[in-house]
């Protein structure tokens, strides 16, 4: 997220996010997000936290994770998943 962002713009967004966040709190989303060069996405889960830099989904959560190189994306299940926000690429509600 910081492709040419200032900081200060960058803790203006989190902050609009966060309060935007806090609407979808119970509700099912998937998340898509960024880890080490990979790009993840969080499939089927519940927002039960927005934290000051974070958010919590709970439930049966798909997580996939497509790795470059690899023909076929890797699929894991979770209960709980933490996301970074300075890490989400986009949110959708289900």
């Amino acid at each position: 997220m910081t492709n040419g962002i200032s900081a200060q713009k960058q803790s203006f967004f989190l902050k609009d996010l966060k309060l935007r966040l806090k609407r979808f709190i119970g509700k099912n989303l998937h998340v898509e997000f960024e880890c080490n060069g990979c790009c993840k996405r969080a499939i089927g889960g519940v927002l039960t936290i927005v934290g000051d830099d974070f958010i919590e989904l709970t439930g049966t959560i798909t997580i996939v994770t497509l790795v470059p190189g690899f023909p076929h994306p890797i699929k894991k299940n979770a209960t709980t998943i933490l996301i970074p926000l300075a890490r989400v690429c986009s949110i959708e509600l289900v």
